[in-house]
C-alpha cells in the first residue's frame, strides 16, 4: 500500500521545483526529503521528476501524480473542514482574482466573512485569467472571481455582481455632462494599456477610431494610477464604477454620459471546479458574497438587482 505522507512531500517538491526549497517548507532535512521521494519512486517503478541543474521537472507520470496528490490534500482539508463544521470553520482559502477586485470589490465582504470566521485566512492570487483558471483545475486554488470570462465545461460559474464601465472626469475638468463617442476625440484620454484585459478590449471595440485622434496625457497599467489622474483634472477616463463608487458619491468624480453607446456592463462571477466536492468554508464564502451583492447599492444605484 502507498505511503499517502510520501505522496505529500512528493506534492510539495512538485509545487516548489525543488528538494531544498521543499526541505525548508516542510522541516526536514533534504537527505530525509530525497530519500522519501526515492523510495516513493521505487514503490511506484518509475521516475517522477528529471533533474536539470538544481532543478526538477516532473516527468508526464509525475504530471498526473501531482494533480492526483493535489486531490488528496484538498480531501484532508474537505474532512477537517466538515468535522470542524459544527464549530469553527478554518484553514485557508485561495481565491484567483485581480488586483482591482480584492482591493476595491472583495474587501469589505471579505472583512466580515473573517470577522464571522476567525480561523479562516485569504491567500489572494493574481494571474491571467487563463492561469487562475488552469491553477483551479489542477486543485491550486479553490475557487476564483473573475469577470470577461466565457464559461467553460469544466467550471461552475456564479454571478455575484453586474456592475458598469464609466466615462468619468474630474468636476474641475472641463467636459461637457453628455456627449457623442466621436466628441472622444476633443478630450484629453487618460488611458489603461494592459491589451488583453476585457474592459480594454470592449473599450476598444467600441471607440477605438475616436480614442486614436484623442490626446492621451496618461497610459497606465493601474486604475488606481487613472482614478487619481481623473480626481486631478488631468483629463477623462473610462473606470469601472465600483472603482470610484466613494468619488462619485463624494461628487469629486462625475460621470460623463456618451448618448448613441450603450453603457458597458462587466458581470462578476465567483467560479468553482464543476467535479471538486463542497467545501464548507468554500461554499459559505461563496454565500456571502451572494448576499452581500444582492443589493447593488454597495456599488452602484439605479440597475436593481442582479
Amino acid at each position: 500500500m502507498l505511503d499517502l505522507n510520501k505522496f505529500l512531500y512528493f506534492q510539495e517538491v512538485a509545487r516548489l521545483g525543488s528538494i531544498s526549497s521543499a526541505s525548508k517548507s516542510l522541516h526536514i532535512s533534504q537527505p530525509a526529503l530525497s530519500l522519501q521521494i526515492k523510495a516513493l519512486e521505487e514503490q511506484i517503478g518509475e521516475e517522477l521528476f528529471i533533474r536539470s541543474g538544481r532543478s526538477l521537472i516532473l516527468t508526464p507520470l509525475g504530471r498526473e501524480l501531482s494533480l492526483k496528490a493535489h486531490e488528496l490534500t484538498n480531501w484532508e482539508q474537505e474532512v477537517s473542514d466538515l468535522i470542524q463544521n459544527e464549530k469553527k470553520l478554518s484553514g485557508e482559502i485561495k481565491i484567483g482574482t485581480y488586483t482591482t477586485a480584492s482591493s476595491y470589490l472583495l474587501s469589505n465582504p471579505v472583512k466580515n466573512f473573517l470577522n464571522a470566521n476567525p480561523k479562516v485566512s485569504i491567500n489572494y492570487n493574481y494571474q491571467t485569467t487563463e492561469e487562475i483558471l488552469r491553477k483551479l483545475k489542477h486543485y491550486e486554488l479553490d475557487c476564483a472571481i473573475l469577470s470577461g470570462v466565457k464559461q467553460a465545461q469544466d467550471f461552475d460559474f456564479q454571478l455575484i455582481l453586474r456592475t458598469k464601465m464609466l466615462l468619468v472626469t474630474s468636476v474641475s475638468y472641463n467636459a461637457p455632462k453628455s456627449i457623442n463617442a466621436k466628441q472622444i476625440e476633443d478630450l484629453d484620454f487618460l488611458s489603461y494599456s494592459i491589451p488583453e484585459d476585457y474592459c480594454y478590449l470592449d473599450i476598444q471595440k467600441k471607440f477605438r477610431k475616436h480614442l486614436a485622434k484623442s490626446t492621451k496625457p496618461i497610459t497606465t497599467e493601474n486604475f488606481e494610477t487613472l482614478k487619481q489622474g481623473v480626481i486631478s483634472g488631468a483629463g477623462v477616463s473610462f473606470i469601472p464604477e465600483y472603482i470610484i463608487k466613494k468619488e462619485l458619491d463624494e461628487k469629486i468624480i462625475r460621470k460623463i454620459k456618451i448618448k448613441d453607446k450603450k453603457e458597458m456592463e462587466i458581470d462578476f462571477y465567483f467560479i468553482n471546479l464543476s467535479k471538486r466536492k463542497s467545501i464548507p468554508k468554500i461554499q459559505s464564502f461563496k454565500d456571502l458574497l451572494i448576499d452581500y451583492f444582492s443589493s447593488y447599492d454597495h456599488y452602484s444605484s439605479g440597475q436593481g438587482d442582479i
